[in-house]
């Protein structure tokens, strides 16, 4: 998981809250839910905002992170929305999925609880603070076993690169440049949270 920086919301949101009476995000309409849809897969480099897997426009959903049955009037509110996968990995539950209605305190749109999170070397997610390391391991189910090993797999394959790498400069200038290269604006590599937990180990 990783900090997700909110853009601005789409016009067409913006003109059904304004213009419509009893605006609401049942009763919107397909196409502005698409551009919401949109826009999320842009800000977030298409990666799901609590497992980080690829989503599409066929497969992402749209994620209430206060849901619509604890606070209403949140429903329209666009910073309250994060685009997540549906949620089945091989016919297991994970993200929103599994969590259902459950608060959180872990919040990709939160940079101070993303950064308690840590990662092991097999692919396994954890937190310094305890709450959220519960929202990770059990109401998100994020160390479902395919995940860890997809996240494993992603670190190995970077561990490769950087071996590649290493002929070009010390290993602070290397992790340094793929750094830069993860934080680019547009697609990002799946999984990438775990990446940039390494590389900035790497430096300190």
């Amino acid at each position: 998981m990783v900090f997700i920086n909110k853009g601005i919301e789409p016009r067409s949101l913006t003109h059904y809250r304004l213009s419509t009476q009893n605006a609401n995000y049942d009763g919107m309409a397909t196409d502005i839910k698409n551009d919401i849809r949109a826009n999320m897969l842009q800000e977030q480099g298409r990666i799901c905002a609590y497992c980080m897997g690829r989503i599409t426009e066929d497969s992402i959903t749209i994620e209430h992170y206060i849901p619509q049955s604890v606070d209403s009037s949140l429903d329209l509110d666009y910073r309250n929305m994060i685009g997540v996968c549906q949620g089945i990995l091989l016919g297991q539950k994970i993200c929103g999925n599994h969590r259902g209605k459950e608060a959180l305190k872990v919040n990709p749109l939160s940079e101070p609880t993303i950064e308690t999170i840590q990662y092991s070397r097999d692919g396994g997610i954890m937190s310094s603070d305890v709450d959220i390391d519960r929202d990770l391991k059990i109401t998100l189910n994020l160390n479902a076993e395919l995940l860890k090993a997809n996240r494993k797999q992603a670190l190995v394959a970077l561990d490769k690169e950087l071996k590649k790498k290493k002929a070009l400069g010390p290993w602070k200038d290397i992790a340094e440049r793929y750094i830069q290269k993860f934080s680019k604006a547009g697609e990002k590599r799946e999984y990438y949270g775990i990446l940039l937990y390494f590389l900035h180990k790497r430096i300190r």
